[in-house]
């Protein structure tokens, strides 16, 4: 037994200082040098699919995750209802640009939705309610004197609004008359009284519902509809809309717009109004809508329930004089030439 382990004792030696050496690495064809480097603590990683250019952290189904979007809370605001009104929901718009990003496969359209998405978590959900300065309507009755009823009843909504604990609404109205008696230059001049926004829609053309609330995201020329951008993407809650020649709108097969603006005039209906290009709901009930038109022949009788219509006489001598008036000085306003000379009065009268 003895001789057996002297025996075996140099060839143990022999093999425990072969394991010592380090490792000769085996010739291997086809593959790269750095397949037989250590492997070191941390390896690199090869990202799998294409990178997330629009930094949205994504959860485990590959969709926008929810919880890590951050937007002030309502309660933390503490906004006066009768001056600022939230819009929409800050949520919701999450979910529109989520679905967006899902849905879409060009560069072009996730880019545009991705814009919307900043731009209305820049202004946040809160936009102000608009409302007249301080004689800002006498001075509208002055320039339009004809027009002095449909002031009155503004200012007695807007004095109503402000003493009660919601915000302030004014009725959509529809002034009738016949042509040439200045009811488009009194919706112009009222939208700039009221301190507000103002959209001027005509509608004796091919006018759709697509323009109120926009085209349909399955159409390459999709776009929002002009209640989103001046709500949603303006800074007032209560924009002037004016709908010109009401009576003279044309009937499409599809998207008829006189169908839509059944939703937009009812106030319980117009709170949820869903844009189609950018699929968000938002709120549009405190719009104030100015439609002008001279017969009431060409507008349906469910659709002119919906607004407070007021029957504007042509203007006598006196008042076409006062209108002739405010026309002049605006028109020497836009032109911006203080040194321009005043017309006389024969001039002044012609125009009248």
């Amino acid at each position: 037994q003895h001789r057996r382990e002297v025996k075996k004792a140099p060839k143990l030696e022999k093999e425990a200082a072969r394991d010592s050496r380090p490792a000769r690495a085996k010739k291997v064809t086809g593959l790269a040098p750095d397949y037989f480097k250590p492997a070191t603590s941390q390896p690199s990683i090869v990202p799998m699919g294409p990178p997330n250019p629009y930094a949205i952290k994504l959860n485990a189904a590959g969709e926008m995750d929810v919880t890590a979007e951050r937007w002030p809370r309502l309660e933390d605001l503490g906004f006066d209802p009768r001056l600022r009104l939230p819009v929409f929901n800050h949520l919701d718009a999450i979910g529109a640009l989520s679905r967006a990003l899902a849905a879409s496969s060009t560069k072009a359209t996730k880019d545009r939705a991705m814009r919307i998405y900043r731009e209305l978590k820049g202004r946040g959900v809160l936009r102000r309610i608009a409302t007249p300065a301080p004689g800002a309507l006498k001075l509208l009755v002055r320039s339009n004197p004809q027009f002095e009823e449909i002031a009155s009843f503004i200012e007695g909504c807007v004095t109503v609004g402000l003493k009660a604990l919601g915000p302030m609404r004014i009725p959509p109205m529809l002034i009738l008359g016949g042509p040439g008696i200045g009811k488009s230059h009194f919706a112009k001049a009222l939208s700039i009284a009221m301190g507000a926004p103002s959209q001027w829609q005509s509608m004796d053309g091919g006018v759709t519902a697509a323009a109120f609330v926009g085209s349909d995201k399955h159409w390459v020329d999709s776009a929002p509809g002009f209640l989103f951008n001046q709500i949603c993407m303006g800074d007032s809650a209560n924009p002037v809309i004016v709908l010109d020649e009401l009576d003279k709108v044309g009937r499409p097969y599809h998207q008829d717009p006189l169908a839509a603006l059944h939703t937009f005039l009812e106030p319980s209906t117009a709170r949820r109004v869903r844009d189609l290009a950018v699929d968000l709901e938002f709120d549009a009930s405190l719009v104030t809508w100015v439609a002008t038109a001279n017969r009431t022949s060409g507008i349906p009788s469910t659709l002119l329930s919906r607004f407070k219509v007021f029957l504007v006489p042509a203007p006598t001598a006196s008042q076409a004089l006062a209108i002739a008036e405010s026309v002049i000085e605006d028109t020497l306003a836009a032109m911006g030439l203080p040194d321009f000379q005043s017309p006389t009065r024969l001039l002044r009268t012609k125009v009248a």
